[in-house]
């Protein structure tokens, strides 16, 4: 997510059940298209050993597919090596639906923004048209009735976390040009 002031932006979800390999290849995405300051591990989901690797990969620049040993050089959306850092993340001991509750003042007050037009944001089916994946909107809505919570539990999160930080007016920038430009394979 990006912020300003109070202002959250939700710009790319790749909320799925994955295994590890999956895994890093979706961070390692993110990093790829958009030019973030730090990727969060919650240690209860993941634990250190996702962290340490996803940390080594970005100070060395490049990682290993899982699925093809081949060597990908790591790069941010402006072709350089990324700078972001890895943080470990605690969501305490509150339940995820009182972690939302927390976040509500800010919906309620119009602060929250996702990018517009989002595959990720609208369910999504198989060939028999049965929904696998509520989209972003569905487990919104439908909290804490949805078949997942990982989504707005992240989201609360993140909110959380970034209380009154401020990115740079650069930042901003990049992230609403590339939030109105490209789907680039989103």
């Amino acid at each position: 997510n990006a912020c300003r002031g109070e202002e959250r932006y939700f710009v790319d979800d790749r909320t799925r059940v994955m295994g590890p390999s999956a895994l890093y290849r979706a961070v390692f995405g993110i990093i790829r298209d958009w030019p973030i300051g730090k990727v969060r591990v919650e240690l209860k989901a993941m634990g250190p050993s996702v962290m340490d690797e996803l940390a080594r990969a970005i100070r060395r620049g490049w990682y290993i597919d899982a699925d093809t040993d081949e060597r990908i050089d790591l790069v941010g959306p402006d072709g350089a090596r990324p700078r972001c850092t890895v943080e470990a993340s605690n969501p305490g001991k509150d339940s995820k639906v009182q972690r939302a509750h927390g976040v509500l003042p800010l919906w309620e007050q119009g602060l929250i923004f996702v990018r517009d037009g989002a595959p990720w944001l609208y369910p999504q089916a198989d060939d028999q048209r049965r929904t696998v994946d509520e989209g972003w909107i569905g487990e919104v809505c439908s909290f804490p009735a949805s078949r997942r919570t990982d989504r707005v539990d992240t989201m609360s999160q993140a909110i959380k976390e970034n209380r009154g930080a401020m990115d740079t007016r650069d930042e901003m920038r990049a992230m609403r040009r590339l939030a109105m430009v490209g789907t680039r394979g989103r």
